[in-house]
C-alpha cells in the first residue's frame, strides 16, 4: 500500500478471503461461520497494521530543521 490511505475490509473482501480459506481446505463444507470468522480476522488485523505503519511513517521526521546559527559578540 505504497502511500494510499488504507481501506476497512469490505463484506466483499471478507467473503473472498472466507473463499480462500475453504479452498486452503480442500472445499470441505461445514465451517462456513468458521472461515468467515477467520477471514474478517486476518482482514482487520491486516487493516490494523497498515493504518498503525502509515501513522508512524507520519510520525518519522523526513529532515532535520536546520540550526540556528550562533550570534557572535
Amino acid at each position: 500500500m505504497s502511500g494510499e490511505t488504507p481501506k476497512m475490509p469490505t463484506q466483499a473482501d471478507i467473503a473472498e478471503r472466507a473463499y480462500q480459506i475453504f479452498e486452503r481446505r480442500n472445499h470441505q463444507h461445514g465451517y462456513d461461520v468458521s472461515d468467515w470468522t477467520l477471514a474478517e480476522q486476518e482482514l482487520y488485523q491486516e487493516f490494523r497494521q497498515s493504518v498503525k505503519a502509515m501513522n508512524s511513517k507520519k510520525e518519522e521526521p523526513t529532515s532535520q530543521a536546520p540550526q540556528a546559527k550562533k550570534k557572535s559578540a
